[in-house]
């Protein structure tokens, strides 16, 4: 069935340590490295983080929305929804930020193949 296997470097052809690519794990129960839930480098960790920002704002105040809905103000409640509603850019920025401090060495140039051969700069760029 399933049993230990070698990751190849296809420019050298050497067998290659898994640890000097991804030496920082997620989690200790996750020991296989490819399959990492953040992608197969950190290059592509980055770009998984850029592409899905949060879709709200975690500290939007419920409460106040719920009060303005129950006291018939909906105008104001859309209006709220409207300003607070969205990510702040600190909330869209936090986890690819984070991906940078844990790896600095990233190589900006790395092409993402699934969009279009994008580089991780052009997108950071044109966000």
């Amino acid at each position: 069935a399933g049993g230990v296997g070698v990751i190849i470097d296809s420019l050298t052809g050497e067998e290659v340590d898994p640890e000097q690519y991804w030496p920082e794990e997620e989690s200790a129960t996750d020991g296989n490295v490819l399959l990492r839930a953040g992608g197969h480098s950190p290059e592509a960790e980055l770009m998984k983080a850029m592409q899905n920002p949060p879709e709200v704002n975690s500290e939007f105040d419920n409460a106040r929305y719920a009060k303005l809905v129950s006291e018939g103000r909906q105008q104001e409640a859309e209006a709220m929804i409207q300003e607070e509603g969205g990510p702040t850019l600190e909330q869209m920025q936090k986890l690819p930020l984070e991906v940078l401090r844990k790896f600095p060495a990233l190589d900006p140039n790395w092409c993402d193949t699934t969009q279009y051969s994008c580089s991780l700069l052009q997108w950071a760029c044109s966000m």
